[in-house]
């Protein structure tokens, strides 16, 4: 069923590699002058309106198939029955579905070979996307005694595999796999040979839908079926919804084709549906079968088995803070779990269940209440992956609550959306009535300087228990321009949060829990005041008595027409104004003035008034002067 064939088979397959080298020399375009030679090989090839078949007689030959010949025309039966399934598996999908046929030049050609299973191969004759190609068949294909549906099955599944080297040789092999899977129902509805690999997809949402080697592949064929009968039916389209796919998934005029996931999602969108409700819709069909047309035959061929079954089961009390998952959700997986109410709900209540992932996030639920059916519903998810449903979560309202959530590619992530790490999706449940998340041990510097970084951090619990990966908003406003910065954090495992800032004027930093999954506690507010920067230069380190110290330097940020003192003392004793300027336009100050006392003197810039209020006044460094006799 694979269109990749294996390196055990190589010792078979040599004669009919060699045909193939033949084929490609008679159906060129180059016409041979040399005279013509006794046929003496033992193979035979015969052709019907769109294939040509070629095959060992020679009995003795592994390859050869059954010889007997009811009719007399020459050919053996099994291989009349094998062009007869190829026609058949061509009237459906090139002449009643669509497809374009194999870009073959001539007759779709077809090699019998001992084989332990058959497959497409493309030639690869240039770097194109689309390209001919040509199918072995295994010899007990062409041996009586194997039952003609099983001709018909591996006729429609591998010529679809022709067809799909014929749109893109490269495309996902999941799509490949899961389109001739499902192809062979379409043909043959009540044979349903494709139903046993449901068993390998089913029961493991969380292997992302792209993953192939598991056998997954083939019964991943389920979520086509699910689009043609969901997003087809809706829109009056049938199974030639799924050759549109392919058509979006083809390379076109040179330009590099759509990969499977996101043709799908251009589909979706196409016949005006989100992407993400489409892949929610999905999760619980797949968890409900008997939505399936044949959902009942679906649901038979996994009686054996764990299905349908949660990853979780989960009590909620008054508010549960965040269930999970909290692990991150690869694209096209899917997530089930259960909760139930606490002993410590009261007997009514009502409460809404939240549910936060990145764009792109779809899913259900199943509310099953104590008395009464089971509600089946599918989520909202808004443009930042939120959806909210309210629903009564009284221990007497509710018995079980089944959730389904996934996500698919989606657009890209904005860093500043309200959503969680990518891929990460949870969930909580709680009452709006009930609050106990907390902003707890905030702690901002009271005073900085323009050119030292701070450290804004703090913790956030609920229930008194450190609540991880909960959204955190942190907005700075300058309180001389009013100018606002907004700065989104998620709480770490242990429910803490830390920002480094470098504000550049007095700032007042407003902290709040913004998370949808959680209730909201009041926000916190701190002002970090930033101090002005302001250099020092002396002219001289050394003076004599009664020599004119020069002092000068700047202000930073700029601040034309602040008052500066510069200030003397002898070293640890107390500071006295010997001189004062005022700042010029660019900031700059300078300053002169004689010392008549011996020794040393520490000498500083100190600004007194800044002009305004979004700084506080700033001091030098503390410079050192000599001042010795004449």
């Amino acid at each position: 069923m694979a269109h990749v064939y294996r390196g055990s088979d190589m010792s078979r397959i040599r004669a009919a590699l060699l045909c193939v080298v033949v084929t490609a020399v008679i159906t060129s375009s180059f016409v041979s002058l040399a005279p013509a030679r006794a046929q003496t090989s033992t193979e035979r090839s015969h052709f019907s309106t769109h294939f040509s078949i070629t095959w060992e007689s020679d009995p003795a030959s592994p390859d050869a198939p059954d010889a007997r010949d009811a009719d007399f025309d020459g050919i053996p039966d099994t291989i009349s029955r094998l062009l007869a399934a190829f026609e058949r598996a061509w009237a459906l999908e090139v002449d009643q579905l669509g497809y374009q046929p194999p870009p073959n030049e001539d007759r779709y050609p077809l090699y019998v070979a001992a084989l332990n299973r058959g497959f497409m191969q493309p030639l690869f004759l240039d770097d194109q996307p689309s390209q001919p190609s040509y199918i072995l068949v295994p010899v007990r294909y062409a041996r009586d005694g194997i039952a003609d549906p099983a001709v018909t099955t591996f006729a429609v599944h591998e010529f679809h595999h022709a067809i799909q080297a014929g749109y893109d040789v490269y495309e996902n092999h999941w799509i490949g796999e899961a389109t001739s899977a499902w192809l062979e129902e379409l043909l043959l509805d009540d044979l349903n040979r494709n139903h046993f690999f449901l068993r390998f997809f089913v029961p493991a949402p969380e292997v992302p839908l792209r993953l192939t080697g598991t056998e997954q592949e083939y019964g991943a064929f389920l979520f086509l079926e699910f689009l043609v009968e969901t997003l087809g039916a809706r829109n009056g389209v049938g199974p030639e919804l799924i050759r549109e796919l392919w058509e979006t998934m083809a390379s076109t005029e040179g330009a590099v084709g759509l990969d499977s996931l996101e043709a799908i999602e251009e589909l979706a969108l196409r016949y005006g549906s989100n992407p993400g409700d489409v892949w929610g819709e999905f999760l619980l069909w797949r968890w409900r079968l008997d939505h399936f047309k044949e959902g009942d035959a679906y649901k038979a061929e996994l009686a054996d088995l764990d299905w349908p079954r949660v990853a979780s089961v989960t009590r909620f009390g008054p508010e549960s803070c965040v269930l999970g998952p909290t692990i991150p959700m690869s694209p096209y997986t899917g997530h089930y779990a259960a909760v139930r109410p606490a002993a410590t709900l009261p007997t009514h209540a009502n409460g809404f269940l939240t549910v936060q992932g990145p764009p792109g996030t779809g899913g259900f639920a199943l509310i099953r209440p104590r008395n009464g059916q089971t509600i089946e519903l599918l989520l909202d998810f808004d443009d930042e992956g939120v959806a909210r449903l309210p629903l009564g979560v009284g221990k007497d309202q509710l018995r079980r609550l089944t959730l389904g959530v996934g996500r698919t590619l989606g657009p890209p992530l904005d860093p500043t959306s309200l959503v969680p790490p990518v891929g990460v999706v949870n969930y909580s449940i709680r009452l709006p009535s009930e609050s106990s998340t907390r902003l707890v041990s905030v702690d901002v510097p009271e005073r900085a300087s323009v050119f030292l970084s701070s450290t804004i951090s703090g913790s956030v619990t609920c229930g008194g228990k450190p609540a991880p990966f909960i959204d955190i908003e942190i907005t700075a406003r300058d309180t001389g321009t009013g100018a606002e910065d907004v700065t989104m954090l998620h709480t770490g495992l242990d429910g803490s949060f830390s920002l480094i800032v470098n504000p550049q004027a007095t700032t007042t930093f407003e902290i709040a829990v913004v998370d949808p999954l959680v209730s909201i506690p009041p926000p916190e507010t701190r002002v970090l005041q930033v101090e002005t920067e302001i250099s020092l230069v002396l002219s001289n380190r050394v003076l004599l008595e009664g020599d004119i110290l020069s002092v000068f330097g700047e202000i930073v940020p700029l601040h034309a027409g602040a008052q500066i003192d510069i200030e003397i003392r002898r070293p640890e004793r107390a500071w006295r104004v010997i001189a004062s300027a005022v700042t010029d336009e660019s900031g700059g100050y300078s300053a002169s003035f004689a010392l008549s006392a011996r020794g040393v003197w520490e000498v500083r810039a100190r600004v007194t008034s800044t002009g305004d209020a979004d700084h506080l006044p700033g001091t030098s460094l503390t410079k050192l002067i000599k001042v010795g006799r004449e």
